[in-house]
Parts: C-alpha cells; structure tokens; sequence
C-alpha cells in the first residue's frame, strides 16, 4: 500500500504538460504543495495585471510552485512560476500565474501537507462539526498571491458545502453533451461527454477534466440558445 505521506519525487520528460502531469502524478494524495525546475519549449502565464502571454521556448524555468487539494473526483490548484529566456536584449525573466506549459524536462517534487479542520481533515462522509466562534487573528504575514487565491477558493467551497443540506433534490436531471455546467471551482464548462459513471467537462480556458456522475447531483437553472444551463453540487452522503 502507497504511503501518501511521503514526499515524492518524479521527472517530466519532453512533451508532459504542466500542471496536468503534476495534477496526476499526485495521485491519492489529498492536499499538497509542489515545486520543480527545468526546461520548457512553451509557457502561458497570467501576470497579476494585464491579459495571458504566450511565451516560446527554449525557456528556463527557475521556479514552479503550486498547491493541490483533490477531494474525490474534484481537484482545487493553483500555481505560479518564473522563468526565463535569451533574447537580442539581454535574458528576459517573467513570471506569474501558470496556466499551462509544455516541458522539454522538469524535476518536480510532491510534498503532503496535513489539512487541520474543514471536511477534507475529517474525512469523506463526516458530518460538518459546528463553526468555532469567531475570534481576532492577525496574520504573522500576507499569503502569496497563489495560496490566497486558493484560500479563498477553498473557503467559498466549504461554504457551499453547509448549504447543500437545505437544497431540495426534488426529480434528478442529468445534463446532456453540449448543455452548460456551472462548476464551483471551474467556473462554467461544457459538457462535452457523459455516460453512466462520469461527465467530462472543458473548463474556460479549454483543459478538460472528468467527474464521477453517482456523487454530482444537477439543478437545471435556465437556458442558453439550445443549451441547457445547469448547477451542480456534491451530493451528501
């Protein structure tokens, strides 16, 4: 049996993307943080202010950090990076949000953290425990931009969560290919494939990622053109 534990440590060969292949190499284990280093023939990043840029390659990445949590079928990341290349102005260095890259190499590492609270620390099919009364907390300092974005994500997902015992079930609908999904995390995707275990949805900005249907419950809330749109929601157990 795998200890999830342990760190690991894995290559990516030319032509693994990121953050796909780090996504999977994480397996079962359910909240961590990654690092890694290499080479890549392309990258997308996000700057913190200003539209994706499109870089191409050969570049230097100096530094890749990102932050998983896999609950189920869904998974939560969030990722930054820098690197560099050779221009006919000298090295260029840019960073930011990592969207997507194509690696020529890259050593990446996968480190668990221990998640303390909240529904993923308790294990699936616990009941949420009451909220802690509120209490002043001052931060000893700021969180990156990444890890705050994932907080807040997080947070807005465990929120929902305490909602969903007030939600009616009433008669279960399933979407169908080319209806709309609003996701909680992915914002809304496409359905682009479904079958009696698992929907397949592209998420905004293309990438694809699949769910397992038996623990999704759908809310049909309106229409687009011929399209369905619907809300989704885990269901409890």
């Amino acid at each position: 049996m795998t200890d999830d534990r342990r760190v690991r440590a894995l290559r990516l060969e030319s032509g693994s993307l990121l953050p796909a292949a780090a996504e999977a190499a994480a397996g079962s284990m359910g909240f961590c943080d990654v690092r890694g280093f290499g080479e890549l023939h392309w990258v997308e990043l996000q700057p913190a202010a200003g539209e994706p840029r499109r870089l191409r390659g050969p570049l230097d990445l100096l530094g890749l950090q990102g932050r998983l949590r896999r609950a189920g079928e869904v998974v939560l990341s969030d990722w930054v990076c820098t690197v560099s290349r050779e221009t006919d102005n000298g090295i260029e260095v840019v960073g930011g949000r990592l969207i997507a890259a194509e690696c020529s190499f890259a050593e990446v590492s996968l480190t668990p953290l221990e998640e303390t609270g909240g529904p993923a620390a308790r294990g699936a099919g616990s009941e949420p425990a009451d909220p802690p009364a509120q209490a002043a907390v001052t931060p000893a300092r700021p969180a990156p931009p990444a890890t705050a974005r994932f907080a807040e994500a997080l947070a807005e997902s465990r929120r929902q969560e305490a909602r969903a015992s007030d939600w009616d079930d009433g008669e279960e609908v399933r979407p169908a290919r080319g209806d709309l999904v609003n996701h909680l995390q992915f914002g809304r995707c496409t359905v682009i494939k479904i079958d009696d275990d698992h929907i397949t949805l592209r998420k905004p900005e293309g990438r694809t990622v699949q769910l397992g249907l038996p623990v999704l419950v759908f809310t049909q809330v309106g229409s687009e053109g011929s399209a369905r749109i619907f809300d989704v929601r885990v269901r409890r157990s």
